[in-house]
Order: structure tokens, then C-alpha cells, then sequence
């Protein structure tokens, strides 16, 4: 059997998921990787060819810059142009997230509707929504259903009350409407300016220049959003007891971090910035660069090492497969990983085991030398001295990917080949997301290589909030348009729960390996 986990497979393990990672990683402090990076730039000979021929003349007494307030910017018009569709979905979902919430924080829902019956002459929360009084522009589209959401309107039920109505919850409101109107903005905008002329003569050029003539002002389109979730001076949280008012600012602001988080795209920052490394004499873009991706490098470190310190007698997907492994139920060929950290190997290292996983996206352990385009390995004390400028090679949020290097090539090559050899291929936590096309495209070779033909079997399991209404069908059209394939044969969909359990409330790995063992029965021999 060979493995491919996503980070999916390392939540159980308080690792962030990527969307809670992209939000995570910007607002750090930048401070300790600045100065890593002037480390670096010391250890630099003034005399050799790198600093005479590679780095700008001055480099030694430059200043060194880092992303700031307008890069930060950047990564919210970002989100907004290329994730409108979902942050849409998400807002009118905004039950859903309240919920969770409440959930997460042990409150129950029916404390919340009595409270609310109290200060509202005994009226339940969601007996009356906004849905039939609010009423967008038609030319934003046809459905806005955040104002037929039973929590949504219960704020807006409390700003129309004096007594209830704070300036918090104001501000948290006021930030929903603007982050949703400016979604459907986005979308109208972004129609104007590709289809400003639905017909027009093809042989007048003319017609085409005229594009981009519209554009969002993103300050009253949900930045205020973006802001208060980047740089929340307190935040507030569920606590049991609290006021009504109190609990809705907490819902109102966990309920933008958890969409922001879901939503953040900053591939368009580091698309934009990545070539700068191979181009010093642009200094202040190779310093922001290089210096975000020691801080990505930093914050892996700091949950890697909580997630170690907790490892023994853990449980999750990679003590599954120890355990499987230690049974004797089964043999692992090939093991890939998207993932970041060590904890594979360590759980496989404390278990007795030798499996090791190939980092396919870098690791904490792998460095990059721009100037020589090489991979290192380096600990963290050596990368301060070591004569260059170097960076943590991970392939973060981006759409390019250094993988022109022998040992990047190297390593999936022989995770392709030891998937091509297996009798089965289980993948785990990974969405198949489109900046993740440099792995998509080694599935889906690996796909329609086989087709229904192949005996080698394709496991992908599926995280389910509720795996007893998992919809095969439709997930497996998500699969195929993300992957770019017409059919799945030859793979399974397997819908796993945040328990790791799938239908019928067994293990993921038991169920598969119990399905495998049916299917070797079925094609055994007669013995009569």
C-alpha cells in the first residue's frame, strides 16, 4: 500500500488547516526572521563572485523590508476577486458557523433561544427572519439568504433594540454586510469588465480595448472585515453566562475568522513575489520574500513542536497506520506527504517502525538556495552562517513550484513509482485544491493510466461533517472537476468523520483494508 496525506491528515494533531495557516502566518511578527535574514547577511565574503556579481552593490547596508499594511491589502483584494463565489456560500451558511460555534464552546443552543425569548417578549430566535424586509439591488443577484439565517437576523434584531444594541456588535455587522455586498460586487464588477460588449463585430479590435474600466473600492467592501480579523486587539469568546449582546459580538467575530480563514487566498502575493528570488537587485521584494518564508518556516516549527510534545500515546491517522503496520495488516510500499512537519516519521520512529514519509511540498528540514537552484539540508543554527541567502523550502499558497531541481524531481518520480507498483493507493486530508496542480497532475496520471482495467486500487477518503449523509455522486464530480478527469474508475470514495470512523462506525484503515481483503477473497481460486 502506498499513502499521500494532506493537511487534513495532521489536524488531529493541532496542525491548522490551510485556510486557518494562510490567516495564521500574517499576523506574526516579522522580527525574529528579520533577523535571521541579517544574520545571513552578514556571514556573506564581500569578495566572492555571489556578493560581487549576484547581490546589489550595496547590499550589506541596505535596508531589509518586509511585507507590510499594502502587501496585506493585496491578499484581501485577492481573496475577494478569487474566492467571492465561496465567501458568498459561506455567509449564507451563517447558521452552520454559528452553530459550530456554539458547539465548540460547549453552549448549548436552546441557553441562547431562551435568552433571547427573555428580551424579546417570549418571540424564540429565528421565529422571524430579515429575508422578507431586506432586499439587494437585483443586479447583485437573485439569493441573499444571510438575512434568512436565523442568527444573522438575530443580530439585526438586537441592533434594533436599544437596550441590546453595542457598538461591538455594530462594528461586527456592519463588517458582515460589507465583506458579503462586496462578494456580490466583486462578481458584478468582474462581469462588467469581461463582458462589457455582449455582441460586437469580431474584426473590430477596437471593442477589446475597452476592458478593466471597473473597478471595487474595497474599503467599503469588506476590508474592515479583513482588518478586524488580521489585527484583533481582543477578541471576543464564547464564555457560558455571558449577556445576550456578549454572545452575539463573540458569534458575529468567530463567525468572519472562521469564513476569513476558509477564504484567504494569497497566491496572487507570493505569484507575484517568488521570482524576486532569483532577482536580489530588486532587494526590497527579495527581502519581503525571502523573510515571509522563514516566517512560514518559524510558525511550522512552533505547532510542530507543541504537536511532538504530545505525540506519545497520541491518536490519529498516522497511529492508524503505526498500528495496522505493527499487525501485520499491512505493508507500506511508498509514503507521500503535502504536509510540512516530522510527525509522520516520528509516530513510525516511536512505534519501531521504519517507514519514512517524502516531503512533496519541502519540509522544515529542506532549505533553497535561489542562486544555485538546490535543495540543503541544514538545521536551523547553521542557516545564519551559512554564506548565502537561503530559504525554507516550502511550497506554500503559490502557483509556482521550484520542482527544476534533481532532488525535488527525484522524489516524485519515486513516489509515483512506488504508487504505480502497489496493490492499493489511500490518500488522506488533501482536497485535490487548484494550487496543488503539481500533485493533482501526478493522480491524475495515475488515474487514467489505470482506468477500470487495474487491479491497483485508489482509496480517497473524504471528510464528512455527517458521513451517514455522505453524497457519493456528488463528490465524486467535485473529484473529477478538480482533478480534470472524466471518470474515477478504479477509485473509491471513502467519507471519513472528524473521528477518523466511516459509515458503519468503523476505523478508515480497518474499513479499507477489510474492503481490499473481500476483494482478494472474490478473485481467489475455487477451490471445489
Amino acid at each position: 500500500m502506498s499513502l499521500f496525506f494532506g493537511a487534513g491528515a495532521e489536524v488531529g494533531y493541532d496542525m491548522p488547516t490551510g485556510g486557518r495557516f494562510a490567516l495564521e502566518i500574517f499576523r506574526r511578527p516579522l522580527d525574529g526572521e528579520r533577523e535571521i535574514f541579517q544574520k545571513m547577511r552578514a556571514s556573506i565574503n564581500p569578495l566572492s563572485t555571489y556578493a560581487t556579481k549576484w547581490l546589489p552593490k550595496d547590499y550589506a547596508s541596505k535596508r531589509v523590508n518586509v511585507f507590510g499594511k499594502s502587501e496585506k491589502t493585496t491578499v484581501f483584494e485577492s481573496s475577494l476577486e478569487y474566492k467571492r463565489h465561496e465567501i458568498k456560500l459561506q455567509l449564507d451558511r451563517y447558521d452552520e458557523h454559528a452553530l459550530y460555534l456554539l458547539r465548540q464552546n460547549g453552549i448549548s443552543e436552546r441557553e441562547i433561544d431562551d435568552e433571547f425569548a427573555k428580551s424579546f417578549d417570549g418571540r424564540r430566535l429565528g421565529a422571524h427572519t430579515f429575508g422578507g424586509v431586506v432586499r439587494l439591488n437585483d443586479r447583485l443577484g437573485a439569493s441573499h439568504k444571510i438575512f434568512e439565517t436565523n442568527y444573522f437576523s438575530a443580530m439585526l434584531d438586537l441592533l434594533s433594540n436599544k437596550a441590546l444594541a453595542t457598538p461591538a456588535l455594530k462594528k461586527y455587522v456592519r463588517a458582515t454586510l460589507q465583506l458579503y455586498v462586496g462578494a456580490l460586487g466583486q462578481d458584478l464588477v468582474s462581469s462588467l469588465n469581461h463582458e462589457l460588449f455582449t455582441h460586437a463585430p469580431a474584426n473590430l479590435a477596437v471593442f477589446d480595448d475597452l476592458d478593466g474600466l471597473f473597478r471595487l473600492e474595497h474599503i467599503q467592501a469588506g476590508l474592515e472585515a479583513y482588518e478586524l480579523i488580521m489585527e484583533p486587539s481582543k477578541p471576543p469568546k464564547l464564555n457560558p453566562g455571558q449577556s445576550l449582546p456578549e454572545v452575539f459580538e463573540a458569534i458575529a467575530f468567530g463567525v468572519l475568522d472562521s469564513i476569513m480563514s476558509s477564504c484567504l487566498d494569497y497566491q496572487a502575493l507570493m505569484d507575484g513575489h517568488f521570482r524576486y528570488l532569483y532577482a536580489p537587485q530588486e532587494w526590497a521584494k527579495f527581502c519581503k520574500i525571502s523573510i515571509f518564508l522563514h516566517s512560514v518556516r518559524s510558525y511550522i516549527v512552533e505547532l510542530e513542536s507543541k504537536a511532538l510534545a504530545n505525540l506519545s500515546g497520541g491518536d490519529g491517522y498516522y497511529h492508524d497506520i503505526a498500528k495496522c503496520v505493527a499487525a501485520g495488516g499491512i505493508a507500506i510500499s511508498g509514503v507521500g506527504t503535502a504536509n510540512y512537519t516530522s510527525l509522520f516519521n516520528e509516530v513510525m520512529k516511536s512505534a519501531g517502525l521504519g517507514e519514512r514519509a517524502s516531503f512533496l511540498n519541502g519540509s522544515v528540514g529542506d532549505y533553497y538556495d535561489p542562486y544555485r537552484n538546490s535543495i540543503l539540508a541544514m538545521e536551523n543554527d547553521e542557516v545564519a552562517t551559512c554564506g548565502r541567502f537561503v530559504v525554507p523550502f516550502l511550497f506554500t499558497q503559490s502557483g509556482i513550484k521550484p520542482l527544476t531541481t534533481v532532488e525535488m524531481s527525484r522524489r516524485y518520480v519515486q513516489f509515483y513509482d512506488a504508487m504505480d507498483a502497489s496493490d492499493a493507493v489511500v490518500v488522506a486530508g488533501f482536497g485535490f485544491n487548484g494550487d496543488d496542480s503539481h500533485i493533482n497532475g501526478m493522480f491524475r496520471q495515475l488515474i487514467e493510466s489505470a482506468g477500470s482495467a487495474s487491479k491497483r486500487k485508489i482509496f480517497l477518503c473524504w471528510y464528512c461533517d455527517d458521513v451517514g449523509r455522505f453524497d457519493e455522486r456528488t463528490a465524486k464530480l467535485e473529484v473529477c472537476k478538480k482533478l480534470r478527469v472524466e471518470n474515477l474508475d478504479g477509485v473509491t470514495l471513502v467519507p471519513v468523520g472528524r473521528d477518523r470512523k466511516t459509515v458503519g462506525g468503523s476505523n478508515w484503515l480497518d474499513h479499507i483494508v477489510a474492503t481490499l481483503a473481500v476483494a482478494v477473497d472474490l478473485k481467489a481460486p475455487s477451490s471445489a
